[in-house]
């Protein structure tokens, strides 16, 4: 590995853990981890982690000591976390796939668009967090694997299983008929007010949250930052959710809304 900063670490195959606590978790993931770099001070407890790793019968693992020149060299920026961990990244799993390995998942997250790493990574934790199933992510969205991603998730990433939809054109919404097609209903989010012809309540609004009643298996689409939903995604969704808030905020970040509605839809 070398300067990390300006690659395309997604086009090169490469997935990148900074600190320890990520590190443990890329570790246990049981996904491949080809390489680890530290500082000196960390060298003793890192070979731990290193041969740990490899008598749970993985490949062994190199560990390399950097000075913190050479370490901020490689990461691309003053680096205080001490440790970093590579590996391929590995293949997702197809939605017919995993609904294949996990016939009793009932609670499903879809990103088709986002563009921001930090939302995605809130998601991501938040979907983790509240038991959550999956998290579905079409082609056009940020990448789920990148640095940022990885570290705003405090490794969510590496726990919750992870799908990419394809079609460039179209975000993936193949995603949306393979999931209505093994019974899933589709909740999108929306902003206060808005209005859509395609839910199921006549008033022309979305459904207050809470009014909402969970179907049994829920797939919940969120939509882009700037835009919302686009067509192709609205008109495949069953109802629709909003937050109510007060009269002065018209909507909250994409992260927090789906935070609350994860929370309210746990059970």
């Amino acid at each position: 590995l070398k300067n990390l900063k300006d690659r395309d670490l997604r086009r090169e195959g490469i997935l990148v853990a900074e600190g320890r606590f990520l590190t443990e978790r890329f570790l246990a993931s049981g996904w491949q981890v080809s390489l680890l770099a530290c500082l000196p001070h960390l060298e003793q407890e890192i070979t731990a982690l290193a041969e740990a790793y490899a008598a749970g019968g993985q490949a062994p693992c190199p560990v390399e000591v950097l000075t913190r020149e050479k370490m901020e060299d490689l990461a691309g920026f003053p680096f205080h976390r001490g440790v970093l961990a590579a590996g391929p990244r590995p293949e997702f799993s197809t939605l017919p796939e995993f609904l294949t390995r996990q016939p009793d998942a009932s609670r499903i997250v879809i990103c088709p668009d986002l563009s921001d790493a930090e939302n995605l990574g809130s998601i991501i934790r938040s979907a983790a967090a509240f038991g959550w199933d999956a998290v579905v992510t079409g082609s056009r969205c940020t990448d789920p694997l990148s640095r940022r991603v990885l570290k705003v998730s405090m490794g969510g990433v590496f726990s919750l299983p992870l799908i990419e939809a394809g079609g460039k054109s179209t975000a993936g919404i193949s995603a949306a008929d393979e999931l209505k097609a093994a019974g899933f209903t589709l909740a999108g989010s929306a902003a206060p007010g808005a209005h859509t012809d395609y839910h199921d309540n006549s008033s022309g609004q979305p459904f207050p949250l809470e009014d909402f009643t969970r179907p049994r298996k829920i797939a919940l689409v969120l939509g882009g930052e700037a835009y919302g939903l686009a067509p192709p995604w609205a008109s495949r969704c069953d109802s629709f959710i909003t937050i109510p808030m007060a009269a002065a905020v018209d909507s909250l970040n994409v992260g927090v809304a789906a935070a609350i509605i994860m929370h309210r839809l746990q059970k």
